[in-house]
């Protein structure tokens, strides 16, 4: 991705992203890869990819992840994992 398309101007604000994320069985082993949608803040944009602390995914419309009284962490995102990025409520 070219340095000018990056979302600089959106870090800090609250964004929805599809992400890349392994599904596992019961056992917690993985068995395969689906794209789940979160949303949280971007924390940073650069080349390789985002930062960003994500509260709430969804995937089939199931809710998972963080639970309400839980404070997200940030976590580092490659690009080659992000389907799509946009800000929140602009979609």
């Amino acid at each position: 991705m070219a340095e000018q398309r990056l979302p600089h101007d959106w870090e800090g604000r609250q964004i929805e992203a599809s992400i890349v994320a392994a599904t596992t069985n019961k056992r917690g082993l993985p068995i395969g890869l689906t794209a789940a949608i979160c949303v949280g803040t971007l924390d940073r944009a650069t080349d390789l990819g985002i930062v960003a602390s994500l509260r709430y995914a969804y995937e089939y419309g199931q809710e998972y992840g963080l639970k309400e009284d839980e404070e997200p962490i940030s976590v580092f995102y490659p690009w080659s994992s992000v389907v799509w990025i946009r800000l929140a409520g602009e979609g």
